[in-house]
């Protein structure tokens, strides 16, 4: 019986001195990027930071739907929730204006109380965003989609 080292072969371990190489694989396309990104609007500038955080999980799915399957529908759903936040943010700020016009015009109150309402959704909207980055952001890395109860389907599901 022979030995490796009597025909001049050696096994050595991959990536040890005299090995090959070690072979590195790049990591899966998740979409988990499209949650996690969404950490965005918790940078103090107040209104770039939103507008970033709500705008970039759209771009990303808009990237990633063309490739169909786990990326593409994990960006989906955060792109609807981010638009689901925005669309309560911009839309109760809105309607809080609108009932401080109609009672300022009828002479009810200016007080700037008016906006407690809106501060208690975007606060709760918030916390919920929050909660839904860190399930989807730790979902998309183990291959699983989230799904954010209550989101808008903005976006289509990719066939």
């Amino acid at each position: 019986m022979t030995t490796p080292e009597q025909h001049g072969r050696y096994e050595v371990a991959p990536g040890a001195v005299g090995g090959p190489e070690p072979q590195f694989h790049p990591a899966p396309v998740t979409g988990a990027m499209a949650w996690w990104i969404g950490f965005l609007y918790l940078v103090p500038v107040p209104v770039v930071s939103q507008i970033v955080s709500w705008v970039a999980p759209v771009v990303t799915h808009v990237r990633l739907r063309r490739g169909g399957g786990l990326a593409a529908e994990v960006s989906r759903q955060a792109a609807n929730w981010q638009l689901t936040f925005a669309t309560v943010t911009v839309g109760g700020l809105l309607l809080s204006a609108g009932a401080l016009l109609v009672a300022a015009a009828a002479g009810v109150t200016t007080d700037p109380r008016w906006l407690l309402p809106w501060f208690a959704i975007v606060t709760i909207m918030g916390v919920a965003t929050i909660v839904h980055m860190i399930l989807g952001g730790t979902k998309a890395g183990r291959g699983e989609v989230h799904r954010p109860w209550g989101a808008i389907g903005f976006f289509k599901p990719v066939s």
